[in-house]
């Protein structure tokens, strides 16, 4: 007569699965936030960097080889884009539908933005007329962030304060900006700053979660209970 024999995992295996699956999720998760962290403080560097450069040759105005000129426009764009880069990257670790929501409309604002802006930028170096261009950057930009910063206050990634700060930062600057200086509202430095507060709050987080995954650990370990040996292998049926 013929034998059939069927295995199934027992409790012992299924607990085991369920934890590797955590600790995979959890290991991606890590490393989304410490691509973000990189992609944002690699803007905030930039940034600084850039606006030395152009404090150094005497503002608008001032003296500056072209290819100085260049440097320095480049650092701007290359902010431009690691900070897209990494709000992007910040978008899958939303877990409420709100902050995804909200993230996935800032991010795309913010992204967008940052085409524009650099459209501008490589424009401008052609001395082409490119305000109108500058303007849609500046306003995409200021209200891409500020959406950013209303999906990380509904989100435990940064501190609620940084997030509302977030809000507040850009909000205050597109309506300051164009009521006192409608002619003149491209200060492109002003888009760095709540990201480098957003880099350094993500290092603090990331440096405390090893105490949080450690007690995370004993936690999925008390779940397991213990039993009949026979259970930790697998059973054979027999038809």
């Amino acid at each position: 007569m013929s034998r059939r024999a069927e295995h199934f995992a027992g409790p012992a295996e299924l607990i085991d699965a369920v934890r590797r699956s955590r600790e995979a999720h959890t290991d991606s998760g890590r490393f989304l936030v410490r691509a973000a962290t990189a992609c944002l403080l690699g803007a905030a560097v930039a940034n600084l960097t850039a606006v030395a450069m152009f404090t150094i040759r005497g503002g608008p105005y001032g003296a500056s080889t072209h290819v100085n000129l260049v440097a320095e426009r480049s650092l701007f764009m290359a902010a431009m884009v690691l900070s897209a880069l990494g709000f992007c990257l910040l978008d899958g670790r939303m877990q409420s539908p709100p902050a995804q929501a909200l993230m996935r409309l800032g991010t795309t604002a913010y992204l967008a933005a940052g085409i524009v802006g650099i459209t501008a930028e490589t424009l401008g170096l052609a001395a082409f007329g490119v305000y109108p261009t500058i303007v849609a950057y500046v306003v995409l930009a200021f209200i891409g962030q500020a959406t950013i910063g209303g999906a990380l206050a509904a989100s435990t990634l940064v501190p609620r304060w940084i997030a509302w700060a977030t809000v507040g930062w850009n909000l205050c600057w597109l309506v300051g900006l164009a009521l006192a200086s409608p002619q003149d509202v491209y200060f492109p430095a002003l888009h760095l700053v709540m990201p480098l507060f957003i880099g350094v709050a993500l290092i603090q987080r990331s440096r405390s979660s090893p105490l949080r995954s450690r007690g995370d650990a004993s936690v999925a370990r008390s779940d397991v209970v213990p039993g009949n040996a026979a259970d930790a292998h697998t059973t054979p049926l027999h038809g």
